[in-house]
């Protein structure tokens, strides 16, 4: 949901006045306009460029020991970082750091500056505990020297909402975007904008929580207060709208949420230009509007419209694109257009494993989509390899808790099931079971593990087993949806036919006669799921000698296939 518009408004607010202006030349101030203005228009491989000329006349003109020197260094940085070149970025951002140490001593805004955007580049890759820590350093500076209502405490209080809010810490993100609200109420135009970010970010803790009512409610009444006051094109007007239409899209309402994606798309055309990287996030997530709806083209054309926008921004080697990448695949996968997907899976895992190392989160996601698909071309040995590390890495980076390392279990699980390795399928199966019991209070969800359970023990004639997995899966579902919801089938049907070749027909007959129930009431009378059942109480009635029950069951069974012929 969160748009930045750039990182570039720190460096503006601290060296536009007299730090600068002292010892300012007019080929380096030339340069860095320059700069300024690409990472504006989302140019930022040019930005990229000319930022390194600012930093070799920095280097031969000014030398180690002058503040635009360290300007220089930290914009450079400052660009690497939004085009994903981390390694070079860092190691910019610690020469920066250093030289500015140097000059200004360790408690100045300066310091607190770079501090936040080394901040930003661990966040960016996924070492959440160095971006925390090196936040808190530069909060600490401001908070010795500048006020509370000051841009750059302003800026950075926003960016540590934003992290705590990523972290899923929303009680320490929402303190900090009330206390801001609370801070700016009687301010002006830049404070607006950030009354904006604050607001945005408490609609994010709300939709993230599952609250779509206050999260849509909080994004209205900030959207009519921007555009009263900003107008109706301004681009913090397109931003609101932007995550207006993702609430929209989580409330399933689609045929709302498409204009209001294309009315921001607009807005951000006109004030940022044709080429921009937040248009790509704006198409990005009009594929994801319409792969939800399975508009399988529509969708595959507006991820293709992002990957070029963000190729042309941020150069082929970008997360950003990765992701696209990876977005594209999942389409082509769904499409049957296997090699393709395999394709684009795997050049997005390379580009994610170059910027975020082998154990980064997305790495993760992207290795267990891949796995997901040689699963379907069954290549079931290429497969588990892949969702062993994805396992792996999802368990270090968010605990064996987390639904999406569940997901990558569960579909290892399933794997063993399919290939017939009915142990190794129980013994991940009862993985999940375990980790779900602790963490749902009425067990809705664990009646899918019940029943691969049961089916695993029934393969490896545990049939003792078999039953009690059965049994509890029936007894759960009874309880949490009643006796004749849709999802009871499987179970009634499995148990009772085990029943039924095991010769209990008393236990084989009390389980098909709810399973007939069940089918009625959800699919009507005269539906032909109900033949083999019917067919199975025939034999039943039979083989005890009572004939006229038989008969009564047969006749029933013509019945329905006549119907179903007409």
């Amino acid at each position: 949901m969160k748009l930045w518009l750039g990182n570039f408004i720190l460096v503006a607010l601290l060296f536009s006045g007299s730090t600068i202006a002292a010892s300012n030349t007019d080929a380096w101030n030339r340069l860095n306009e320059q700069t300024s203005r690409l990472c504006s228009e989302g140019r930022y491989f040019e930005a990229s460029l000319i930022a390194e000329k600012a930093l070799k006349l920095a280097t031969v003109a000014f030398g180690t020991t002058d503040p635009k020197m360290a300007v220089s260094l930290f914009d450079l940085a400052e660009v690497h970082n939004v085009l994903g070149r981390y390694q070079s970025a860092e190691e910019l951002y610690q020469k920066a750091l250093e030289a500015r140490k140097n000059i200004f001593g360790p408690k100045h805004p300066a310091i607190g500056v770079t501090l936040a955007g080394l901040a930003s580049l661990y966040n960016a890759r996924e070492k959440y505990e160095e971006a925390e820590s090196h936040y808190l350093k530069a909060f600490g500076i401001y908070n010795l020297i500048l006020s509370p209502d000051h841009p750059q405490t302003i800026i950075l209080q926003n960016r540590i909402g934003w992290f705590y809010l990523t972290q899923k810490r929303f009680s320490e993100a929402k303190s900090i975007f009330e206390a801001q609200l609370d801070n700016l109420k009687d301010s002006g135009e830049f404070h607006f904008h950030w009354r904006i970010e604050s607001l945005n970010g408490l609609a994010e803790i709300y939709k993230r929580q599952g609250d779509f009512d206050k999260a849509r409610e909080t994004l209205l009444k900030t959207l009519a207060m921007a555009e009263r006051i900003l107008g109706l094109e301004a681009q913090d007007v397109a931003l609101i709208l932007n995550n207006l239409a993702e609430v929209y899209q989580l409330e399933h309402n689609y045929q709302k949420a498409a204009p209001v994606y294309q009315r921001a798309f607009t807005i951000y055309r006109k004030t940022c230009g044709s080429h921009h990287p937040l248009l790509g996030n704006i198409r990005y997530n009009l594929g994801k509007l319409y792969e939800v709806q399975e508009i399988y083209e529509q969708a595959h054309n507006y991820f293709e419209e992002a990957l070029v926008l963000r190729q042309k921004a941020f150069g082929p080697n970008h997360t950003g694109v990765a992701d696209c990448l990876r977005r594209i695949a999942d389409l082509q996968a769904k499409m049957g257009k296997h090699e393709q997907a395999e394709a684009n899976y795997r050049r997005a895992l390379t580009i994610q494993e170059a910027a975020l190392g082998p154990e980064g989160v997305e790495v993760a996601a992207t290795l267990h989509s891949l796995a997901r698909l040689l699963r379907v071309l069954e290549r079931f040995p290429e497969a588990e390899a892949l969702y062993q590390r994805a396992v792996t890495i999802r368990i270090k980076t968010l605990g064996e808790e987390s639904p999406e390392t569940l997901a990558v279990i569960e579909d290892l699980a399933s794997d063993y099931q399919k290939q017939q390795f009915y142990l190794l399928a129980e013994i991940y199966y009862n993985k999940i079971l375990a980790v779900k019991k602790r963490l749902s209070k009425q067990a809705q969800e664990l009646a899918p593990i019940f029943l691969e359970l049961a089916r695993a023990n029934k393969f490896q004639q545990k049939k003792s087993g078999a039953k009690n997995y059965y049994s509890q899966g029936i007894d759960n579902l009874k309880t949490n949806q009643g006796p004749a919801c849709n999802g009871l089938k499987p179970f009634l049907l499995e148990l009772g036919d085990l029943y039924f070749y095991e010769g209990d027909y008393e236990n084989a007959e009390s389980l098909y006669r709810w399973l007939v129930l069940v089918i009625e009431t959800n699919n009507g009378r005269q539906c032909a799921e109900l033949i083999p059942i019917l067919e199975r109480m025939a034999i039943i009635y039979s083989d005890l000698g009572r004939i006229e029950e038989s008969k009564a069951v047969d006749d029933r069974v013509e019945q329905i296939r006549s119907g179903i012929e007409k």
